[in-house]
């Protein structure tokens, strides 16, 4: 299945066979989420189910796929698949570091209107924020992710007060881990929140 994947994700589609590589993709993926949500994972995922979940959204855990460009118009069909997605196994330190990956390539400009709230939800999931981000090892990248988004999208951020909030935890969560792209960006947005 992860070979498949992984080859499915080279070939890629083209333009005309789109709307049937997302039917595809999704069936599988329905498949493989509904195979997954009602076991309970260990406290690592072996490297094959790490490597296909991450596969599902577009997200190579090794590397060996990576998207030649910055953004992909169909993904904006495939968000309600990534929502569900983040609901079954995105709280997972294996599996968070792909969601991460995702959103710093192809998906990037979901950021705004998706990203965060799936970012937020996945950690607002967990109990031990120290711990999950020492588990899924992705601090520096989140940071990294946090303020190319405030960097680049910061009015459609601060447009949607929730999407703000839920920005701002986030980047304290972050910080908190003492990541100092993160603390200067707490700054920015503290400035940000008190210049209203």
């Amino acid at each position: 299945m992860e070979e498949f994947l992984r080859e499915f994700c080279l070939v890629g589609p083209q333009p005309e066979l789109e709307d049937r590589f997302i039917e595809l993709w999704l069936d599988v993926g329905d498949r493989i989420l509904s195979s997954v949500q009602n076991k309970t994972f260990g406290y690592h995922l072996n490297r094959e189910m790490r490597e296909i979940l991450g596969l599902l959204i577009f997200a190579d855990p090794t590397g060996i796929v990576q998207w030649n460009v910055q953004e992909w118009a169909p993904l904006k069909k495939m968000t309600p698949f990534i929502s569900r997605w983040c609901d079954t196994v995105g709280d997972h330190p294996d599996c968070f570091p792909s969601l991460v990956r995702l959103l710093k390539s192809i998906g990037f400009s979901l950021m705004p209107e998706f990203g965060i709230r799936w970012l937020h939800d996945c950690i607002l999931k967990e109990d031990d924020y120290k711990n999950f981000f020492e588990r899924s090892e992705i601090v520096s990248s989140l940071a990294e992710l946090l303020y190319d988004s405030w960097s680049k999208q910061k009015p459609s951020i601060k447009q949607d007060p929730n999407r703000l909030k839920h920005f701002a935890f986030l980047v304290d969560k972050v910080a908190e881990q003492g990541e100092s792209i993160a603390i200067r960006l707490q700054s920015l947005l503290q400035e940000t929140i008190y210049d209203k």
